[in-house]
């Protein structure tokens, strides 16, 4: 759970701290002059330790609530407890990396930011969205199936409010989880997916068969939504992937992961 924690808390205390960066920079401009922009004296920094004070304990009147920190609300009870918990734990090692939001540039460099910090948390090899998928439409198609799956999972009510949020959340906030040339083919599946196949991830998550405390609990269970995502959409219809292709893309994840993706591709027979 530590490794897939680190991975969704990291783009939440970004999207979270682009707030303070954006008060932030107002305040400092409001004092400055031309000279000094001219000069390149002006350095923006987010005083992250607020932001994370803000996340762990909204409740204090000093704190005032973001629309990001209220969607960090609608996660199940599971997740917000751990989550808070692997926050304080993380607040210090994050403080340095994240001074790259000066000037608005970290949201590029944030994979190398969950690589370093979530490096710790991970095994070699189990990152959620590890290993990647081949670089073609089958591959994108269940990377973007994939993030559906851990944006979703993670959430204490699943309506379909909450499934529009999801979906929106996915491919806005796709360079959070992708860079280069990546970024802009996911981009393109993602937008490509999410308006013509709303309704059949619509049907797998909000109608589809319910089983096993996995899906709520379990690091690696979003897998087994992925899995049925991608046999309904990817294959059924997208017509990007066969059950070969898919079957055989999936095969380089844990054991544990395939096994669980191997399960939810059984939920669509």
């Amino acid at each position: 759970m530590e490794c897939l924690l680190c991975d969704l808390l990291i783009e939440e205390v970004f999207i979270e701290a682009q707030v303070d960066f954006d008060k932030e920079k107002a305040e400092t401009l409001k004092t400055i002059t031309k000279d000094d922009v001219s000069e390149g004296k002006v350095v923006i920094q987010v005083p992250l330790h607020q932001t994370t004070a803000r996340m762990l304990y909204p409740e204090r009147e000093e704190h005032e609530r973001s629309p990001r920190w209220e969607a960090f609300q609608t996660w199940s009870t599971t997740f917000q407890t751990q989550a808070k918990e692997s926050l304080e734990n993380l607040q210090h090692e994050l403080e340095a990396p994240m001074h790259m939001l000066e000037a608005g540039k970290g949201r590029s460099k944030l994979m190398k930011i969950k690589n370093e910090v979530c490096g710790k948390q991970c095994e070699l090899l189990f990152g959620p969205r590890k290993p990647s998928y081949r670089a073609d439409d089958c591959g994108q198609c269940m990377e973007v199936m994939r993030d559906v799956a851990l944006i979703w999972i993670r959430k204490g009510t699943k309506d379909k409010k909450s499934l529009n949020t999801v979906l929106e959340d996915v491919c806005d906030n796709a360079e959070l989880r992708y860079s280069g040339k990546v970024l802009e083919e996911i981009q393109i599946m993602c937008e490509e997916i999410t308006d013509n196949y709303r309704g059949a991830i619509k049907q797998c998550l909000l109608e589809g068969p319910k089983d096993t405390k996995q899906d709520k609990d379990d690091a690696h269970a979003f897998q087994i939504i992925a899995g049925h995502l991608s046999k309904v959409v990817c294959m059924s219809e997208a017509d990007h992937c066969s059950e070969k292709e898919l079957k055989s893309q999936a095969g380089n994840l844990t054991p544990v992961s395939k096994d669980l993706f191997y399960l939810g591709m059984a939920r669509a027979d």
